[in-house]
């Protein structure tokens, strides 16, 4: 079989699984808090507001810097902040939920890469969250 004929058939599988990803019950939803999300320019900034407060705490840790309490407090405050916006919410939700099948996803294509075949629930058996052939970090 060449190459270009398996390419074909991969894509088409892979269409297939978009297919069936999209047609999911909740998939929408999924959808829709991101829309949300990105239309509300209060929820963004208060997305932004933490992840600019993370890079700061994670540059000091990086230069060996000690992280004050104040410094600490404010990233949580600002967390807080976040979680407390349904917009936002909804939001690292859908997003938790995206990752999730991402996962999933990957997890069975690289057991079948490493195993030559379809993977059962048999081959995950005993494959803790930090074996990498599994997915895991």
């Amino acid at each position: 079989m060449n190459t270009a004929s398996v390419d074909a058939v991969i894509m088409t599988k892979t269409l297939e699984l978009c297919t069936t990803l999209v047609a999911q019950p909740g998939f929408s939803d999924i959808g829709g808090k991101i829309d949300t999300f990105m239309n509300d320019p209060s929820a963004r900034a208060l997305y932004d507001k933490v992840i600019e407060a993370q890079e700061r705490l994670a540059a000091q840790q990086e230069q060996g810097q000690d992280i004050s309490e104040t410094d600490f407090a404010f990233f949580e405050a600002q967390r807080d902040n976040l979680m407390s916006n349904p917009v936002a919410f909804n939001f690292l939700e859908a997003q938790h939920a995206m990752h999730e099948i991402r996962e999933n996803i990957n997890k069975y294509v690289a057991k079948t890469f490493e195993i030559g075949r379809v993977p059962t629930e048999a081959d995950f058996e005993g494959c803790g969250d930090s074996c990498e052939s599994c997915g895991g970090h």
